[in-house]
């Protein structure tokens, strides 16, 4: 659906995505997002309004989606001049709505066709909103501006392997704590802190430092005190398994036990609410992640119970990936149950 009103300050547009989108990235439409065009706007705009509306569109036309994509992508190629410095629009505002919609939309494209470049103009842009928008905006739009920054900015830093994107997305996110109220804008500050345990954990996991994986945890509990398990289900399993993440590889970090406790905690709390039923992938998903940090610490401590535990998991998740035909993820998961299975004949169990 497109909502918009004509003025003679010019025309403003929001598109409401016909399938509710995922939040906290760097493709989202926010809720404080609308376009703002003069009403003699060029070329280079229409293209950035087509692109939009097939961006909008795209979640619910699966049957269509090679076309749409393709017209996608041409429109956006076309609008990459207005990330020129010479390009001005006619007030503050605008520049800012202009390149908000040009961030997410280049950020649709690298989530069609999975090329760096559709998240470096993501990123451009994004900075260029925040730098060139007007000095006094609300609050609830340069929070969701600095949330889908700091997401571009983690998958540029996974795609392009350059740390600094890191550092400079966990900055961005923690500045969010300093312009929104927790109290007046719960829900953007949850997902700035859940965004904030995810850059620190994969930042964890590339460089193997344990007090990024001790940092993300942090970040995930403050985001777990906004997203509850009684509030927000969906939300709740999602911080709660990157939490166990976060855990697991902290354990591999270090020699000690509690880490890989937190995260047999965390994946067991994760696979009492998957359901097998309604999505099967998921909940074998889960099983096989429970079933990792359960072996995990069982060969450092030699417990059978947790042994037994491991190889119930790694069976049942196995079932599930050959029946859906994901056979290098069982392979993988046949190797690990091979291996519970020599720790106990070595009387691990």
């Amino acid at each position: 659906m497109i909502l918009g009103d004509l003025s003679k300050a010019g025309l403003r547009l929001v598109f409401l995505p016909s399938e509710l989108p995922s939040e906290g990235r760097p493709d989202d439409f926010g809720l404080g997002d609308a376009l703002l065009v003069s009403p003699n706007f060029d070329a280079t705009i229409a293209n950035l309004i087509y692109a939009t509306v097939l961006s909008a569109a795209l979640p619910m036309k699966p049957k269509i989606r090679s076309v749409l994509a393709s017209h996608l992508m041409g429109a956006v190629q076309q609008a990459l001049a207005l990330l020129n410095e010479d390009s001005v629009q006619e007030s503050q505002d605008q520049t800012a709505s202009v390149l908000t919609y040009l961030a997410v939309t280049a950020a649709t494209v690298w989530r069609l066709n999975g090329k760096p470049e559709g998240l470096a103009t993501a990123v451009n842009a994004y900075r260029r909103a925040l730098r060139d928008g007007p000095k006094e905006v609300t609050p609830l739009v340069v929070g969701e501006l600095k949330i889908r920054l700091g997401s571009a900015l983690k998958e540029l830093g996974v795609a392009t392997g350059d740390l600094n994107l890191f550092e400079e997305a966990a900055d961005a996110l923690e500045s969010i704590g300093a312009v929104l109220s927790r109290k007046t804008h719960l829900r953007e500050w949850g997902l700035a802190y859940q965004g904030l345990g995810d850059v620190l954990l994969v930042r964890g996991k590339q460089e193997m430092e344990s007090s990024d994986c001790a940092n993300a945890i942090v970040a995930f509990d403050a985001a777990l005190e906004v997203f509850t398990q009684q509030s927000h289900l969906a939300r709740w399993i999602d911080v709660m398994n990157q939490r166990g993440a976060a855990f697991m590889t902290w354990g591999a970090i270090e020699a000690g036990t509690k880490e890989l406790d937190g995260a047999i905690t965390a994946y067991r709390a994760v696979l009492a609410e998957r359901n097998q039923s309604a999505n099967p992938m998921l909940w074998a998903h889960a099983s096989n992640n429970l079933g990792s940090a359960a072996f995990a610490l069982a060969k450092r401590v030699r417990d059978p119970e947790l042994l037994r535990e491991a190889a119930g998991c790694f069976d049942a998740a196995v079932l599930i990936y050959e029946q859906h035909g994901h056979t290098s993820a069982a392979e993988i998961i046949r190797k690990n149950i091979q291996r519970v299975e020599r720790l106990q004949a070595a009387g691990g169990a």
